[in-house]
């Protein structure tokens, strides 16, 4: 792209953040609000030193469950004077398509610093506004994006920059643009650090056990994660759970996951179904070891028949077990699930009619990035 063209583009960007995004037009605005940046920003997911639980040091359990959703999902929403306050010092991955700026991803200043720091060399077709806070891909098709996003991995990786960069996982995970096509892949360690969108897959496997005394009882199968996984090991989380790997679609990635976690044929299988209608996403955000960590995931529900039932098959699962919706809320409550399966299961549930409405909304996140 021309240098012509990037003028073009940093004035339009700077145009278009001073309006949908509600960012404040001046400096000393922009300094003012800095002051008072709400703690939400500050959250982040703590450390497990235990298999069990996920749990405070100052609040043990939630007050409900829709405080619990809130703590998965606490970015402050779009349209709201928090979310413009969060917003005050973040740069802007954007991408120039039908002559309209989208913004691809949120970055954290001490990204963007780092992305200053890389060589022109290294950085290739990356252009950088330092007065507009706007970063921008101009190279023209995926493998091109993909080469540029891998070399500033390297870059970083060989200086230390970001501790989190020190093991990929060899796992390829699709960015999207506005058109629904693939804007870029990047190894799914490194898609935190430049705050792009993480695609995940939920499947909810429930069956019915009659009791004692011959009413039917709604169980759901849990599984606890393998106490040897880097992250939240040991904790609970939904029947199966896995992430969206570059290429496929989410019906893809159910079935893939279901089969390697769970051991759950495809004549089982063909049962599923979308947990919500439409789109089927659940989307959520948050603001974690400072990173912007927006997620898609999609949610499928599966009812089990008698004989048919979850089984460990690759290492990453400690064991599956059917509980009642109470202990699961209970354990909800108490931490002992992961933050995005929370939110999955909450949602699923009260879906169900098995959660107050005072107890829940199941408002959906708006956020301006492109979705697969």
């Amino acid at each position: 792209m021309s240098r012509t063209c990037s003028l073009a583009a940093s004035r339009m960007h700077r145009h278009l953040i001073n309006n949908p995004f509600g960012l404040p037009s001046c400096k000393h605005q922009r300094h003012s609000l800095n002051k008072f940046l709400c703690s939400d920003r500050k959250l982040g997911a703590p450390k497990f030193s235990t298999c069990r639980s996920l749990k405070s040091t100052l609040d043990t359990s939630a007050k409900n469950l829709q405080q619990l959703v809130a703590e998965s999902d606490d970015f402050p929403h779009l349209g709201t004077l928090q979310h413009t306050i969060a917003l005050t010092d973040c740069w802007y991955l954007t991408h120039i398509a039908n002559a309209t700026v989208h913004t691809v991803s949120y970055l954290t200043p001490s990204v963007a610093t780092a992305l200053l720091s890389v060589p022109a060399s290294v950085r290739d077709t990356i252009y950088i506004d330092s007065s507009a806070r706007i970063i921008s891909i101009q190279a023209d098709n995926v493998d091109r994006r993909s080469n540029t996003l891998a070399s500033i991995i390297d870059h970083w990786r060989t200086h230390s920059t970001f501790p989190m960069l020190e093991h990929l996982r060899g796992e390829q995970m699709a960015i999207y643009s506005p058109s629904g096509s693939i804007y870029a892949n990047i190894d799914r360690n490194c898609v935190p650090v430049f705050g792009f969108v993480a695609y995940y897959v939920y499947l909810i496997a429930y069956t019915h056990h009659r009791g004692a005394d011959g009413q039917r009882e709604l169980r759901i199968w849990i599984q606890q994660r393998s106490s040897s996984k880097t992250w939240h090991g040991g904790m609970l989380d939904c029947t199966v759970a896995g992430a969206i790997q570059a290429g496929q679609t989410p019906d893809e990635s159910i079935l893939r996951e279901s089969k390697e976690e769970a051991s759950l044929p495809l004549s089982v299988l063909a049962g599923a179904k979308p947990i919500l209608p439409g789109s089927n996403r659940l989307v959520n955000m948050r603001q974690v070891d400072g990173f912007f960590r927006p997620a898609c995931g999609f949610g499928y529900e599966l009812e089990l028949k008698a004989g048919e039932e979850p089984v460990p098959s690759d290492g990453e699962v400690e064991a599956f077990q059917a509980i009642s919706v109470e202990d699961v809320k209970r354990k909800l409550k108490d931490r002992e699930f992961m933050p995005n399966a929370a939110k999955v299961l909450v949602e699923w549930l009260g879906r169900k009619g098995q959660i107050a409405e005072e107890d829940i909304s199941l408002e959906q996140r708006k956020i301006v990035f492109p979705l697969m």
